[in-house]
């Protein structure tokens, strides 16, 4: 994979316009890159050795002598300079680039962590596999003057301190130096080498094709679960390498479901009804939805308990039979003494026995004993207490593989083109996954150097990634229709944001074939006053594109009417100032 460097520097003696917020929207990403802050220290020993030894000099601004620099002391390592360093090596990561992903300073990352003001610098590389690489890279031994600003901040002889970072993300690692004049004050810190989240701030505008993985969800019909775990990727415009899908850690927020299935309780889902109901959500502009499959409660079994059957004890049974108490018995038969004279016979009074009273033992009264109240066990009512599940977590960051190595590549190859006023060499790098960079230079009879690096997608789009105009020589650029390398044609689709490093630009040409100019594309080019379009191919053009190039600059559209009426409306809605003009050139 081609690496990559970059530098910013300011001294607070002058006046630095540095891109400023743009007043887009911003959204808070988290990523959670693998810091290897162990490795990235490892480097202060090379970079004090390299300023203290012999080898400390650079080209003067023509090219015609090295400066030796003197006098030179040892940086200090500064650990509160380090957290600075660790947070701009995630940033760069999702938009490579000295101005932050909300397109802020620089230096508001500074601020951000209460570091003190004074002179600050930055240098910024991608790629490079190990620390010593990525100083070489730096040291910039071989660059005449304007490629040398890298080492010139490495020499810098009003730095006293230094912070360093890197980060791995999607196998890739970003280096990020920062330097200062101040002395520094804080204590020592233990070095993070592992996976930890670093929140962000995007612009909403920088964010988009934003994809996702839900896990399964499975809730019982009247009881509550936690949302899904969500895993979620998104694509970052300004990333290097552009294009890939890049891990971040935002919890999605279920706030809405269909309300027939399942609904959203207390931050948890209720199962409503057996079926499959949907919870929706959102992140980064985009809906992201979550099928629940709500299971039936199960019938409860009732276990009836009957009473006892009432048994009636014995038959009733009369206790005795009844008797005549006495049978009536005559008194005395009446005895004559004498014959007497018959005045009558007395009749015998015979008291007759009583008829006897029976005294019946009264039959039992036998009380049949009510049926049984059998008492029914209510069905029961199971609320299944929700167990919680863990607070969704996104998966967490493939550990890359590899870093891949700048010559870690299936083909390299370089061509030379000499002219009487030019040498013209063009150099193609392709890594494992079939995607290339393309760096060109011209080199005049004078010294005078530009730069410029195409990157393919594996999707075969072509970007002009960034293009150095830094001598005067080189302020009218042209952007051609396509690069050939050998017998190879890859034609440039697009230009990526703040493609050119420095603000020399006066003239530029957009190539036929390009399609897409991305936010603050040609941003703060005070000088630029031409801008040659061929309308056909360009269909968008980003927000703030032209911000800041010449009040009094004249945009040359070729085409039919309806393309420069479509290009022209295209450049005003991006941002530009009003006093611009616009010419049509007919095809």
């Amino acid at each position: 994979m081609k690496t990559y460097l970059k530098l910013l520097f300011a001294v607070l003696l002058f006046v630095i316009l540095i891109p400023t917020k743009t007043g887009a929207e911003a959204a808070d990403v988290i990523i959670e890159p693998v810091y290897n802050q162990t490795e990235a220290r490892s480097m202060l020993d090379s970079i004090n050795a390299f300023r203290t030894g012999s080898d400390a000099w650079y080209w003067n601004s023509s090219d015609t002598e090295k400066v030796q620099a003197t006098g030179l002391g040892e940086l200090v390592y500064d650990y509160e300079l380090e957290k600075v360093a660790m947070q701009r090596a995630a940033e760069i990561a999702i938009y490579w680039d000295h101005t932050r992903p909300d397109g802020s300073s620089t230096w508001s990352a500074y601020s951000d962590f209460g570091y003190a003001t004074g002179a600050k610098g930055e240098n910024i590389a991608a790629g490079y596999a190990n620390a010593n690489s990525a100083f070489v890279g730096w040291r910039e031994d071989n660059d005449k003057y304007s490629g040398q600003g890298h080492r010139r901040n490495m020499l810098g002889s009003g730095f006293k301190a230094i912070g360093i970072a890197c980060v791995t993300v999607n196998g890739t690692k970003y280096w990020v130096q920062e330097f200062s004049s101040n002395t520094p004050s804080g204590s020592a810190t233990v070095a993070n080498d592992s996976a930890t989240p670093v929140t962000v701030k995007v612009s909403d505008s920088s964010i988009s094709n934003v994809k996702y993985t839900v896990g399964d969800t499975v809730v019982d019909e009247g009881s509550s679960t936690a949302f899904p775990a969500v895993s979620v990727t998104a694509v970052f415009a300004g990333a290097w390498p552009a294009g890939r899908q890049t891990p971040v850690k935002n919890e999605v927020v279920f706030n809405t479901a269909d309300n027939q299935y399942v609904a959203i309780e207390n931050g948890m889902v209720k199962g409503l009804k057996a079926g499959t109901g949907v919870i929706s959500g959102s992140l980064f502009g985009s809906t992201i939805q979550a099928d629940v499959t709500v299971k039936a409660a199960a019938t409860p079994v009732i276990t009836v308990t009957p009473e006892a059957t009432p048994v009636v004890t014995a038959t009733p049974v009369v206790t005795a039979t009844p008797v005549v108490t006495a049978t009536p018995v005559v008194t005395a038969t009446p005895v004559v003494t004498a014959t007497p004279a018959v005045t009558s016979t007395p009749v015998p009074v015979i008291t007759a026995n009583p008829t006897p009273i029976v005294t019946s033992t009264p039959g039992p009264v036998i009380t049949t004993p009510p049926a049984p109240i059998v008492t029914v066990t209510p069905v029961p009512v199971i609320t299944s207490t929700p167990v919680p599940t863990a607070t969704p977590v996104l998966t967490t960051t493939p550990v890359p593989t590899s870093t891949p190595k700048p010559d870690q590549v299936v083909r390299h190859e370089e061509y030379t083109k000499k002219t009487s006023s030019y040498t013209l060499k063009t150099e193609l790098n392709m890594d494992l996954k079939k995607e290339l960079t393309i760096e060109t230079s011209k080199i005049t009879s004078a010294g005078a150097e530009t730069k410029a690096f195409y990157y393919r997608t594996s999707s075969g789009k072509v970007r002009l990634m960034n293009a150095d105009t830094s001598e005067s020589t080189f302020g009218k650029y042209s952007i051609p229709s396509y690069v050939s390398v050998g017998k190879e044609k890859f034609y440039i689709t697009s230009v990526e944001s703040y493609a050119f490093e420095d603000n020399k630009l006066t003239s530029i040409t957009i190539g036929k074939k390009v399609k897409k100019l991305n936010k603050n594309a040609f941003r703060n080019q005070k000088k630029l006053k031409v801008i040659n379009i061929t309308a056909a191919k360009l269909k968008t053009i980003g927000k703030y594109a032209f911000k800041g190039i010449d009040k009094n600059a004249v945009f040359k559209i070729t085409g039919t009417d309806k393309d420069f009426e479509r290009v022209k409306n295209l450049i005003i809605k991006s941002g530009v100032s009003s006093t611009v003009t616009f010419k049509q050139i007919k095809k």
